[in-house]
């Protein structure tokens, strides 16, 4: 096959990716799911009590399997973990 015919694969794909970032970062259009963009906890749910696990980064609500179970963890309020920068096991906030 001919150098011209790369080339043109090479250009083609270049502007493909330039025609998505723009109809789809640039433009404002995307968006994270509902379902995945971050929480905002109410006053009375930063004071729950919490076990956070220092090896895996994830803290776990009271009533959980691995609350107070695991070796690494210690408890702390929900306020303090998601500060310290713990995230929810289940990806849901204790209440």
């Amino acid at each position: 096959m001919p150098g011209g015919f790369y080339f043109f694969v090479v250009v083609a794909c270049l502007l493909s990716a330039l025609a998505i970032y723009y109809f789809f970062v640039a433009s404002g259009s995307w968006r994270l799911p509902q379902g995945n963009r971050p929480k905002v906890l109410e006053r009375a749910q930063l004071n729950v009590k919490v076990w956070a696990d220092k090896q895996t980064g994830f803290y776990y609500c009271a009533g959980s399997h691995l609350y107070g179970h695991t070796q690494s963890g210690q408890y702390m309020s929900q306020g303090e973990a998601r500060q310290d920068g713990f995230t929810a096991a289940m990806n849901e906030p204790c209440r």
